[in-house]
């Protein structure tokens, strides 16, 4: 054959690679079946530029009981302290700066936050409440007090959460009514918008409805309010303009779990042992990833349980399952981690300082990851650390276990 043919054999292979390649690596495409059996340990010094703790301040005015959700943007720290019930808002540094509110029936009141949201662009504070939503600034200041909305029946609002300071986007469910999944609503500009958005998922049978529609989990990234609904393995954005469309897809191929089962928060014995994988609702998103969490059921690689103290304050085993994920959105790629500490913690290993092994609860708009541990998890934590660091080492001693909690923060690259 000669050199020519040759040549053009040649050309033809690289292409159809390159065209295979592009076709696999579409980026909308969270390929997970395809990385099952596989997973790798990840050193946070790959990802990091830099780690920080901060522990909250904590006097006998100021005592957190338990972190339901956090907000660190802007220079401040806001937390829901799911114990006290209340919302309380903290400078950069761990120092308290003001509650947001206070508990009551009363105006500007409430008993009970259901979703907590940022606006950066006006660094404002939205808080969902049971009663009404309020907007505060960061000052701690009430701006703005917005009756619940109103709904077509019979959907209800689980959650609300704002997409500027006068446009918002609520969930919606209902008992046996699946029309609608979400709605928006408020103004833009000087316009009134009040917006329904159609459930993207097609029922089979009446077998397959629950009485409820299923979860939803909500974010901001940058301009954009993502969408995560567990039964139709799709990450929705709503841009600017408004329009819900598909952001992420993911592929479990034949790992998918039924669709029964994705609707059922305690899915039955035979799937939490199936060899299925589901995605827990946790999604946090950087410029550059997706930090994801998988319940891998009968194909978890590493299997373990652990004792943990339950709201009523019994110890209870807790079985883990649980495989991380980390999606790179530049070149769709999908990489499991392996356990950092053997049977023991899941996410980063951190090789920066021989602190806490991570993986973030909260990223912020400019791309710090943050965690946080109970002062008590915390110094047990650092009890079992073969080489911390002289920073942590020194920030230990002026820990008590009966203090608030410690936040981890970790700046991107």
């Amino acid at each position: 054959m000669s050199k020519q043919k040759w040549y053009i054999i040649f050309v033809i292979l690289i292409f159809y690679s390159c065209q295979k390649e592009k076709v696999i690596r579409d980026k909308t495409i969270i390929p997970v079946a395809e990385a099952v059996g596989t997973g790798e340990i990840l050193n946070l010094s790959d990802y990091a530029r830099s780690i920080e703790y901060i522990p909250l301040e904590t006097n006998d005015t100021v005592l957190i009981g338990d972190i339901q959700e956090l907000i660190y943007e802007n220079e401040h720290i806001v937390l829901y302290d799911f114990q006290g019930k209340i919302c309380k808002l903290f400078y950069e540094d761990g120092s308290y700066k003001k509650q947001l509110g206070r508990r009551g029936q009363g105006e500007g009141e409430y008993t009970f936050i259901r979703a907590l949201s940022f606006v950066p662009e006006t660094k404002k504070i939205f808080l969902n409440t049971i009663q009404r939503y309020y907007l505060y600034n960061l000052d701690g200041i009430m701006e703005k007090s917005i009756p619940l909305v109103k709904t077509p029946p019979p959907f209800i609002v689980p959650t609300t959460v704002a997409i500027t300071d006068s446009l918002y986007l609520s969930h919606l469910v209902a008992m046996n009514d699946f029309r609608y999944r979400a709605l928006v609503w408020g103004k833009n500009d000087t316009q009134p918008i009040y917006k329904l958005y159609p459930n993207h998922i097609k029922w089979n049978n009446a077998e397959e409805h629950p009485s409820y529609s299923a979860s939803t989990y909500k974010w901001r990234f940058r301009d954009q309010i993502r969408c995560y609904w567990p039964e139709t393995d799709t990450i929705f954005t709503i841009d600017s303009n408004l329009e819900m469309k598909k952001a992420f897809v993911f592929d479990f191929g034949i790992y998918a779990r039924p669709l029964k089962w994705r609707l059922d928060s305690d899915p039955p014995k035979e799937g939490r042992i199936s060899k299925t994988i589901g995605v827990r609702i946790q999604i946090h998103e950087s410029s550059q990833y997706l930090f994801l969490q998988f319940v891998f059921n009968g194909l978890a690689p590493e299997v373990f349980t652990y004792k943990r103290r339950n709201p009523r304050g019994y110890m209870q085993d807790v079985e883990v399952r649980n495989v991380y994920g980390l999606f790179d959105k530049t070149n769709g790629k999908l990489t499991l981690l392996n356990q950092p500490v053997k049977h023991k913690y899941l996410g980063f290993k951190n090789d920066m300082d021989g602190g806490p092994c991570f993986w973030p609860k909260y990223v912020s708009s400019d791309d710090k990851m943050v965690a946080w541990f109970t002062a008590s998890d915390f110094l047990d934590i650092y009890e079992h650390l073969e080489n911390p660091s002289p920073t942590l080492k020194k920030m230990v001693t002026r820990v008590s276990p009966d203090d608030n909690p410690i936040l981890m923060v970790v700046t991107l690259k």
